[in-house]
């Protein structure tokens, strides 16, 4: 019989909340700063995919877009860099560890991510 599951949880979670699975996008630097002239090299962003994927139980990665972004700190400044897009299913507590990991595995000061859906669908044939 073919279904749909509107959405699959985190086995441990205590409330709906931690269960409900949304659709989130991330941005990941494709440089460590602006201002370096070599691009990450794939074997680092391969590091981070498998960290995410231990997370979560998949994601998407779209090519990299063109960002513009101001940092307010004791002179502000503006940036130009390149940013790759990744979609994630997955649940609020799961994208706070992304996040988090995100920050830390690229040393990031602020990582930006916002949910693109509440609605996720799986398909299963089964």
């Amino acid at each position: 019989m073919e279904k749909c599951q509107v959405s699959y949880g985190v086995p441990n979670a205590t409330s709906e909340e931690d269960k409900r699975v949304s659709l989130w996008e991330v941005f990941v630097p494709v440089k460590l700063s602006p201002e370096d002239p070599e691009a990450i090299p794939e074997v680092y962003h391969r590091a981070w995919d498998a960290a995410v994927l231990a997370i979560t139980q998949g994601l998407t990665i779209f090519k990299p877009v063109r960002g513009v972004w101001i940092h307010a700190g004791e002179e502000e400044r503006t940036y130009q860099e390149f940013m790759i897009p990744v979609r994630i299913a997955c649940t609020l507590l799961q994208i706070d560890k992304i996040l988090g990991l995100t920050a830390d595995h690229y040393n990031q000061v602020k990582v930006f991510a916002y949910k693109v859906s509440d609605t996720v669908l799986f398909y299963s044939k089964e």
